[in-house]
């Protein structure tokens, strides 16, 4: 490992990479650099990568405040469905019905024991 630095201290173009300042990185000269010059296949790949771990992030994004719009509207069409239920079931009991037939004024009566199915004897 030691060999690896002491090489790469020797290297003139990472010596004169180490000597960048600010102001090198404000006005633009950084990309002279004859280092830089050398890596720039690396360089655009590394700037390619980064765009698409970008891109992938915000569809990610997108996917998932979707994800959750949906389970929201999930949410409020399972509390509709009950409440719907619960109406249903109250207009079907057996008072709801009689009182309905008494507002309209129909003459009927309810049955005091349940029908039963008559069979023909032939």
């Amino acid at each position: 490992m030691s060999k690896f630095f002491s090489k790469l201290s020797e290297n003139k173009a990472f010596s004169q990479f180490k000597s960048v300042t600010l102001k090198d990185f404000a006005s633009g000269r950084i990309f002279l650099n004859e280092f830089l010059l050398r890596q720039g296949k690396l360089v655009l790949l590394i700037i390619m990568l980064i765009f698409f771990y970008m891109n992938n992030r915000m569809v990610c994004e997108k996917m998932l405040h979707k994800i959750d719009d949906l389970n929201k509207e999930l949410t409020t069409t399972k509390y509709m469905a009950i409440i719907t239920e619960t109406e249903l079931l109250q207009a079907g009991r057996e008072q709801e019905i009689e009182k309905r037939i008494a507002e309209k004024g129909l003459n009927l009566i309810a049955l005091d024991m349940p029908p039963y199915i008559v069979k023909d004897s032939k």
